[in-house]
């Protein structure tokens, strides 16, 4: 992946908000790679001066719900650290988290 605030040095220096679209044109999938898209966010979060804030941009009614819960729950405890944190480690521990609440059952059994 080559995100364009890191193909233009940071928007040239412009502010910036880490922005995903997960689902551009209408094209709704269950799947996403929750661990890219973490370490997407920490990069731009740890490399880029000019960056302010994240968000999302849902284009549809119908969005990938888990992914989003990973995705906001991530960049929460970030802004709750204030510090890098471990796209892997925290990964492991949410889909631990997320099969026993959601699913009743373990990691193992949904990915």
């Amino acid at each position: 992946v080559n995100p364009t605030w890191n193909r233009t040095e940071s928007f040239y220096g412009k502010s910036f908000i880490w922005t995903m679209v997960n689902n551009f044109g209408g094209n709704t999938l269950i799947n996403g790679n929750i661990k890219n898209t973490l370490n997407g966010f920490n990069l731009a979060s740890n490399d880029s001066k000019s960056l302010i804030g994240f968000g999302f941009m849902p284009e549809g009614i119908y969005e990938n719900s888990i992914l989003l819960d990973a995705v906001m729950q991530f960049m929460t405890l970030y802004k709750i650290n204030q510090s890098f944190l471990d796209p892997s480690a925290f990964y492991t521990q949410w889909t631990d988290t997320v099969s026993k609440y959601r699913y009743s059952g373990y990691r193992g059994s949904i990915v």
